[in-house]
């Protein structure tokens, strides 16, 4: 049998009502609580309205949600910022490559000088690298962080504690992730599982930027 072709349907979630939003929470739950077992409807629609520019991407297999994406974007300086919220794909449709096509999808639609994101995963470091339009991303080993990075990451966390030479955003998860898993550091590039291993605790997160222009 053909698996049928994905598609991305993005909502602005500014621009829809209650009845829309429930349904959005709806459609993403099973997928977030995979990911969140503890979080609540109420804690979704929070994230899915805390910043009036937010886009939810549905990617639609049939009429089957199989992974979505959260974002909004930010002006800093003359630079537009396009920050993605958190991006999930249902554990029974990974390695499709559905991670990445909602990825390029936003970035088709918003053209955005940077993307960031908060990860504590070496494999989603590596998956954005691909991309970066120099090649790679912040942090990195081989590449000090810039002024207009640095000042990037600093008000994307703004009322949390960073560290500004390695972009690692201390205590951010309350419940720490089993980081020693092997699935977890199956990556091919030894310098990201490096970089991870050395600087991050199973609390804290880097706070990555991605040249895309």
């Amino acid at each position: 049998m053909i698996e049928m072709a994905p598609k991305i349907v993005s909502f602005k979630t500014v621009n829809i009502d209650e009845k829309k939003l429930n349904e959005l929470i709806l459609l993403i739950k099973p997928i977030y609580l995979c990911f969140y077992p503890s979080s609540s409807e109420e804690r979704i629609r929070l994230r899915l309205t805390r910043n009036e520019s937010t886009v939810v991407d549905l990617l639609f297999v049939g009429d089957k949600v199989c992974a979505f994406g959260i974002y909004y974007f930010l002006k800093i300086q003359d630079k537009n910022i396009l920050f993605r919220d958190g991006t999930m794909v249902d554990q029974n449709s990974q390695s499709k490559g559905y991670y990445k096509s909602l990825v390029q999808h936003a970035l088709d639609l918003y053209a955005p000088d940077f993307m960031a994101t908060r990860t504590q995963n070496p494999r989603v470091y590596e998956t954005l690298t691909t991309f970066s339009s120099t090649g790679f991303i912040y942090p990195n080993e081989d590449v000090l962080i810039t002024h207009e990075v640095g000042t990037i990451a600093d008000l994307l966390c703004e009322g949390e504690v960073l560290d500004p030479k390695t972009l690692v955003v201390k205590g951010v998860y309350k419940q720490g992730q089993d980081r020693s898993e092997a699935l977890f550091w199956k990556v091919r590039n030894e310098k990201v599982t490096r970089l991870f291993k050395q600087f991050l605790t199973e609390f804290d997160a880097f706070l990555l930027v991605i040249p895309t222009k």
